[in-house]
């Protein structure tokens, strides 16, 4: 699935799309991270597609992106 991040600097054929969580001292903070095929040793497969500040938006963008592919599997999402 072809996903422009969110910072529309890049577009990636994305295997795995999920959120991580990043440890922000006082507050937590949430990231969208997808897989692509085709990494080496030296480079990492995983992309940073999008940040959100709280859970709930990271899990309503990935529920977008399931429901764009549903509906337009050929289609390129554009994070949010």
């Amino acid at each position: 699935m072809l996903i422009r991040t969110q910072n529309k600097e890049g577009i990636i054929d994305a295997v795995n799309v999920y959120i991580v969580t990043v440890n922000g001292g006082f507050k937590n903070t949430f990231r969208i991270d997808g897989d692509f095929a085709g990494a080496s040793e030296e480079r990492k497969n995983t992309f940073k597609l999008g940040h959100y500040s709280d859970k709930e938006l990271a899990i309503s963008e990935l529920d977008n992106i399931m429901q764009f592919f549903m509906e337009n599997p050929s289609g390129i999402y554009q994070m949010r």
